[in-house]
């Protein structure tokens, strides 16, 4: 909550988050099969509980309460990845931070100090459509940037035709260049 945003993977998160709440579905029906009786090894005296709460050591019932208020709690989260994955994407640059500053008329910037529960207090959650919608906008231009670099980086294969634009009608098509190839190695 208090680490920096930039500290947090938001992929491994919502992996995270959607296993958690798989594990709590499977314990729901595990709890859900098993009869309702005390348990079969002795509760240890040396529990820091109260006598009363032995009982909750019993009863399937119980635990299946607990697995319902940990799934809760999951869900109550899982509205936050969408807020967590736009802030952390990588194609947030300084102009993108700076749209979305202006959409929303909250300075945000990704510094050490934004956690997530400064994002919290500056109820970013109610503006989770514009950091969305930025952040898909700057995740495209990233992948776009990203692809051309990657192409630009790789010489032409060997031995492959060479293609120019030919007008057609009104439209452009492109062809390779008759009897033109590249030369191999």
């Amino acid at each position: 909550m208090n680490d920096p945003l930039s500290a947090i993977d938001a992929e491994q998160l919502e992996k995270n988050v959607v296993e958690a709440f798989k594990t709590m579905h499977k314990c729901m029906k595990q709890f859900k099969d098993m009869p309702d009786r005390e348990p079969s090894w002795p509760i240890p005296s040396s529990l820091p509980l109260p006598p009363a709460s032995h009982a909750f050591l019993s009863y399937p019932a119980a635990y299946q309460e607990v697995v319902l208020d940990i799934r809760a709690h999951i869900e109550e989260f899982k509205p936050y990845i969408l807020l967590i994955q736009g802030l952390r994407n990588a194609g947030m640059w300084n102009r993108h931070w700076e749209t979305l500053s202006n959409q929303i008329n909250i300075n945000v910037r990704p510094k050490a100090n934004l956690t997530f529960a400064r994002c919290l207090k500056m109820n970013l959650q109610d503006h989770i459509e514009s950091i969305s919608k930025v952040a898909e906008v700057s995740g495209k231009e990233y992948i776009i940037e990203h692809m051309g670099s990657h192409q630009r980086a790789q010489p032409p294969q060997p031995g492959l035709l060479l293609w120019q634009p030919q007008p057609l009608g009104r439209m452009t098509v492109i062809s390779p260049i008759p009897g033109v190839t590249r030369p191999r190695g």
